[in-house]
């Protein structure tokens, strides 16, 4: 494939996701309950990770990735920490 088709494809699918990304947020903010709240935020850090996977793409350094990665793990374990508080009261026994 083309360099220049790789390369702008790779700029529409980085803008795009960060549409989807401000979409999450205003979600976020707006949403009816607690667990729509938790749903947009964890949407969000997800496909702020890819954006960032595309970011990596796009200028060829390999630490986006790593920070891509990373942030998804954390998005995780902070979807599933607010979740344990949300049901519970609390996050740890």
């Amino acid at each position: 494939m083309n360099p220049e088709v790789t390369s702008l494809a790779l700029l529409l699918g980085f803008w795009w996701m960060l549409v989807l990304v401000a979409g999450c947020m205003a979600a976020m903010i707006a949403g009816p309950s607690a667990v729509d709240r938790i749903v947009a935020l964890d949407l969000g850090i997800v496909l702020t990770a890819l954006s960032l996977g595309l970011f990596a793409a796009l200028q060829g350094n390999p630490a986006y990735m790593d920070a891509s990665l990373v942030l998804a793990v954390l998005s995780f374990l902070v979807t599933v920490a607010v979740s344990r508080y949300l049901e519970t009261g609390r996050v740890f026994r």
